[in-house]
């Protein structure tokens, strides 16, 4: 003979499932930030940003920094925008500003 379902049981059960669903959810929409930050050159740029002022960094400065050339820093910098994880802002004809969002600092 089967033993009784415990209904406090069946409802943890439920809210766990309910909570694994979120949790993966949540974790999916993480998804690029992950892959951007498992690269250790795109974890020197946000150090770089990290370390300068709170108006951002110019491409040039991360250039400088990094010793990477400028195509390679701007394909990184696609990248960490792409994730979520910085903002740029153009000021003047050539300067290009960088900074970090806050999105995944909180």
């Amino acid at each position: 003979m089967k033993e009784a379902r415990d209904c406090s049981n069946c409802e943890q059960r439920e809210q766990c499932k309910q909570n694994m669903r979120s949790l993966s959810e949540e974790f999916k929409a993480c998804r690029k930030a992950f892959i951007a930050l498992g690269d250790e050159t795109r974890l020197h740029i946000i150090t770089a940003l990290l370390e300068s002022e709170c108006d951002g960094v110019r491409v040039g400065e991360i250039t400088a920094k990094t010793n990477l050339s400028r195509p390679a820093v701007s394909h990184h910098i696609k990248i960490l925008m792409d994730a979520g994880i910085i903002r740029m802002r153009r000021e003047g004809t050539p300067a290009t500003t960088i900074t970090l969002t806050t999105t995944y600092l909180n």
